[in-house]
């Protein structure tokens, strides 16, 4: 959910990811908010492993590098 420009929070998940490969879509990203915060709740689940695949990447400033970290990492900031 979006709460503010650029800001995002995960109100509901539902799933086992446990041990699995995780594959997150998303339309567009310019923080990467969405894609932050639901890398850190995937790996928070169990996730293996997580993929984002971001159909049109804006990225501003250093988010590139903070998506990366929460996907690898799990860590959401």
């Amino acid at each position: 959910t979006h709460t503010s420009v650029n800001k995002t929070k995960l109100d509901y998940f539902d799933g086992d990811v446990r041990d699995r490969i995780a594959i997150m879509p998303d339309d567009m990203s310019d923080t990467g908010g969405t894609t932050k915060n639901g890398a850190a709740k995937l790996k928070e689940e169990g996730a293996k492993q997580v993929n984002a695949v971001v159909i049109h990447p804006i990225l501003s400033g250093s988010s590139l590098q903070e998506m990366t970290a929460a996907i690898v990492n799990g860590q959401p900031n």
